[in-house]
């Protein structure tokens, strides 16, 4: 999930560097841009995303079903910062 506002790149393309050495090392990630921050459809009034929005935890649970559709039987979800929040209540929520 995002890191605060930013979009799915991460502070200082930290997302697509990780991205890319995971690959280099055979395994699958996915990067994903929350509702309403980065390339996202807006959520809610104007101004600033709201990163520790609601909706942000339904969009992680959305993102594993994709996953678990695919045929990636398990995943490891994580983040920094908002990001972080969303996947910790996303595992909360849900036993996958």
């Amino acid at each position: 999930p995002n890191t605060g506002a930013n979009g799915r790149i991460g502070n200082g393309r930290m997302a697509v560097r990780l991205a890319r050495r995971l690959a280099a090392a055979g395994v699958a990630s996915l990067r994903m841009d929350g509702s309403g921050i980065g390339d996202s459809a807006e959520v809610g009034a104007d101004g600033p995303p709201d990163t520790y929005h609601p909706v942000l935890v339904e969009d992680v649970v959305h993102a594993l079903d994709l996953l678990e559709r695919r045929g990636y039987a398990g995943a490891v979800v994580a983040g920094v910062c908002s990001g972080a929040h969303a996947a910790f209540q996303a595992a909360v929520r849900d036993a996958r």
